[in-house]
């Protein structure tokens, strides 16, 4: 007489645990790797937006230390004021001219912001008594130019003059008042950035 054969009971997971499984991982990975793209692309706008502040703050930093030095200036007695404004050629936009100590090196130094292609620019060269018989240039072959901050749409400036108040820098400040402090109005990525400065020390 045969027996029964008992067949052994096997433990493990059955095709559909499986497939579930798979399943699961795959909307974990999905959803991983959607947190992980964010963070760098977080990442990514951040440095980006340090870069431009950085830029901004050396800009302005820049210009604050040019237009503190050209307080000075005012009790030397040339014929160039210390600061003025010329009309950039070729465009509506206005330069930002100064004169200035030199720092470190004696004499005076002259200092000319402009907007070109977008890129506010700084350049600067040595001022000598040449000069002294009339408005030098303020974008001669001798100026070095240093890009400064770039996606610059437009930059306008007004001057402080003791009594006089506010004044539009669209040409040379008239009067023998000097400048004591700047407007700067910067249109930068979209935004509308002012600094105000203060020349006198």
């Amino acid at each position: 007489m045969s027996r029964p054969i008992k067949r052994g009971h096997y433990s493990g997971f059955t095709l559909l645990e499986l497939l579930v499984a798979i399943a699961l991982m795959a909307i974990l990975a999905v959803l991983s790797w959607r947190g992980l793209d964010s963070v760098l692309r977080s990442r990514t706008n951040i440095t980006a937006a340090s870069t431009e502040l950085s830029s901004l703050v050396v800009a302005f930093s820049q210009m604050d230390e040019d237009l503190r030095r050209t307080w000075p200036v005012r009790l030397l007695g040339v014929a160039q004021p210390a600061i003025r404004f010329e009309r950039v050629d070729g465009s509506d936009s206005f330069a930002l001219v100064l004169l200035r100590e030199a720092g470190a090196v004696p004499g005076l130094q002259r200092v000319t912001y402009r907007l070109t292609n977008g890129v506010l620019e700084r350049g600067f060269a040595a001022w000598s008594t040449a000069n002294m018989t009339g408005l030098a240039s303020a974008s001669g072959d001798d100026f070095t130019w240093q890009p400064i901050l770039d996606r610059v749409e437009s930059v306008e400036y007004r001057a402080w003059v003791p009594f006089r108040g506010w004044v539009a820098g669209t040409g040379d400040i008239p009067g023998k008042e000097p400048v004591s402090g700047l407007e700067v109005i910067v249109q930068h990525g979209g935004e509308r950035l002012v600094r105000v400065f203060a020349v006198k020390d």
